[in-house]
């Protein structure tokens, strides 16, 4: 019950800031796009089937889901449990693409409006982002910064060598009242700020997914040898 409801929040989330960025103006996002991608592409139905077909018939979502909250069960900070996911994802992530993922964008810092984007080290990204934001600074979007933003969502990214970035944001009242409290509701989302905050992400996934090349990555360093002796939970095939 807990996992249908948590996914039901995220599909419920991820609907509602598509249904905010479809009220940005076609020809607004077609203007911040064109100042970095001047070349426009027909759709390509047959791509668009393929990744529909990809996603509903050889979709793993919720065989490691089932790995991870069920056969393997809540992972605190140093449990044994959390020990056993460790061991598990280092056996499972290495025969996934990833060589395929260009990059990996995240917002976790509540909902104020996204200001710039940590390159989190990536030194190579730097004038890549510099470009991008050109057409975003009358949107506020004006900072680089090659510091990392600190522990979040996007580090089992960088940890398998996927680039992952975290957007800069308006805190707000996040750090001071509603981070991880019961005060994190909808009544303190702005809608001017989540409009915004989506089209700028789309602005950055669309420059990154026409580009000709892979977005640089950092050299991958292999994490320590466990002391702990790992149990591995197979995935189950329900195939």
């Amino acid at each position: 019950m807990m996992r249908s409801s948590l996914f039901g929040f995220i599909a419920t989330a991820m609907l509602f800031v598509s249904s905010l960025a479809a009220q940005v103006t076609q020809n607004d996002f077609a203007a911040r796009t064109d100042a970095v991608q001047p070349a426009r592409e027909a759709l390509d139905l047959a791509m668009y089937g393929r990744i529909r077909d990809e996603s509903f018939t050889r979709s793993r979502i919720m065989d490691y889901a089932v790995a991870l909250f069920d056969d393997i069960g809540p992972r605190l900070t140093g449990s044994p449990n959390m020990a056993r996911a460790n061991a598990w994802t280092r056996v499972v992530t290495p025969k996934a693409d990833f060589e395929k993922l260009s990059a990996y964008f995240n917002i976790d810092n509540g909902g104020g409006k996204l200001l710039g984007v940590y390159a989190e080290g990536n030194t190579a990204i730097v004038p890549i982002f510099e470009e991008w934001i050109t057409p975003l600074k009358d949107l506020g979007v004006t900072a680089i910064t090659l510091r990392p933003s600190g522990s979040s969502d996007l580090d089992s990214f960088e940890d398998a060598g996927i680039p992952s970035f975290q957007f800069i944001q308006d805190p707000r009242d996040y750090g001071t009242r509603s981070v991880h409290t019961n005060q994190d509701t909808y009544e303190r989302l702005s809608p001017e700020d989540l409009k915004q905050a989506a089209v700028v992400e789309a602005v950055f996934l669309y420059n990154a997914a026409m580009r000709d090349q892979m977005l640089p990555r950092k050299v991958l360093l292999q994490p320590p040898p466990s002391s702990l002796t790992p149990v591995i939970l197979p995935i189950p095939d329900t195939k």
